[in-house]
C-alpha cells in the first residue's frame, strides 16, 4: 500500500516540479542553512519549493519559497514529520544529515571537504553546486520601519558577542574576556552586543539585544558595519548580508564546513598549531581549548584594524 501511494505521490510531485523540505528541531543555524540550498535549487534547477519549519520566521518574505508551513513541538507536528519520513517520497526530504546521530564525535567528521549545509542536504541526491552558497533573510520596508524607531541605534555600529554555543560542544568557547579587549583596545567604534540573556554583559557597549525575535537580530545585523563572532547561528545569520563578518575559529570543524566564498569573511585561527584539527569532538578536548588561547586579543584588534 505504501508504494503504490509513495509512486502516486511522487508521480504529483515530479510532475510538477514540487520539492518538500523540512525540519523539526531546536538547532535554528541548520533551519537557516535551507534558506541558501532553496536558493540554489531555485538558481540551478527551478524547483516550486514548499517548507516545513519549526522556525518560520527564517523564510518570511522569501519568494523563493511557494509557502511555508510552522512546524510545533506538538502530537501534529510530531505525526507529520513521522508520516513525511514513512513516505520517503523522492520529493520530499528532511534538511537532516541521516547519519546525525548523537554520539562522541560530530558525523560532519566524515564530510570534512564540504560546506554543513551540504552536509545537512546530502540526502537530496540533487546535482547541486554549492561554490555560491549564501544564506538569504528578507525583510520587509514595514520592519526597517518599525525597528529602526524601536532600537534607535547608533551610526555605523559593530556586533560583538560574549559567548558562544557551548551546549553542542564546549571546545569552541574563545572567552567574555577576550572580547572586553577587544571593546576596550577599539573603543572609538560603537559597539552593540548580541547574544542570549545568559551572558556575560561585556562593558562599553551602546547596546546589548537578547531579545528572542529572528526577525529583529536580523535587522540589527543588517545594519551593521561588522561583527565579531564565533561558530554558530550568528555568523551564518550574518552571510546572508553584505556586511563583513570576522569569525573566531576555534578547530573543531574544518574552515571548509563553514566557509562562505565571499570577500567579506575573515577567519581568524590557529588551527595549523592544532594536532587534532579539525576536532570534531563533541566532549572536552583540551588541545582546543589550549588552541584557542593561541588566539590572542591583540592580533586580532590588529587584524580588525586592516579590514576595516
Amino acid at each position: 500500500m505504501r508504494k503504490i501511494f509513495k509512486q502516486l505521490f511522487d508521480s504529483f510531485l515530479k510532475k510538477r516540479k514540487i520539492l518538500i523540505i523540512y525540519r523539526l528541531g531546536r538547532a535554528v543555524g541548520d533551519h537557516l542553512l535551507m534558506t541558501g540550498f532553496i536558493k540554489l535549487l531555485k538558481d540551478q534547477h527551478q524547483y516550486k519549493v514548499y517548507v516545513f519549519s519549526n522556525y518560520p520566521d527564517l523564510f518570511k518574505f522569501n519568494k523563493k519559497i511557494e509557502k511555508i508551513y510552522k512546524l510545533k513541538f506538538n502530537l501534529i507536528s510530531s505525526f507529520t514529520v513521522k508520516f513525511f519520513n514513512y513516505l520517503k517520497c523522492e520529493n520530499i526530504k528532511e534538511f537532516l544529515n541521516p547519519s546525525e546521530n548523537p554520539g562522541k564525535i560530530f558525523a560532519l567528521s566524515k564530510y570534512q571537504n564540504i560546506h554543513i549545509a551540504q552536509y545537512q542536504s546530502i540526502n537530496f541526491n540533487l546535482d547541486l553546486n554549492f561554490e555560491n552558497l549564501k544564506n538569504e533573510f528578507f525583510l520587509s520596508s514595514e520592519e526597517n520601519k518599525v525597528f529602526s524607531e524601536k532600537f534607535k541605534l547608533p551610526d555605523n555600529y559593530a556586533l560583538i558577542q560574549s559567548g558562544g554555543k557551548i551546549s553542542f560542544t564546549p571546545n569552541r568557547e574563545w572567552g567574555a574576556q577576550n572580547f572586553q579587549k577587544i571593546i576596550d583596545n577599539l573603543n572609538h567604534i560603537n559597539w552593540v552586543q548580541i547574544g542570549g540573556d545568559n551572558d556575560v554583559v561585556l562593558k562599553n557597549t551602546n547596546f546589548f539585544y537578547y531579545g528572542k525575535s529572528l526577525r529583529e537580530l536580523a535587522y540589527i545585523i543588517s545594519k551593521s558595519k561588522f561583527i565579531l563572532c564565533q561558530e554558530g547561528f550568528y555568523y551564518h545569520l550574518a552571510n546572508a548580508f553584505t556586511i563583513k563578518k570576522f569569525l573566531i575559529m576555534s578547530g573543531f570543524m574544518h574552515k571548509k564546513n563553514i566557509f562562505y566564498n565571499n570577500n567579506n569573511n575573515i577567519l581568524i585561527h590557529k588551527t595549523e598549531n592544532l594536532k587534532c584539527y579539525p576536532c570534531y569532538k563533541l566532549y572536552e578536548c583540551n588541545s582546543c581549548k589550549q588552541n584557542l588561547k593561541l588566539i590572542r586579543p591583540e592580533k586580532v584588534v590588529e587584524i580588525i584594524k586592516s579590514n576595516i
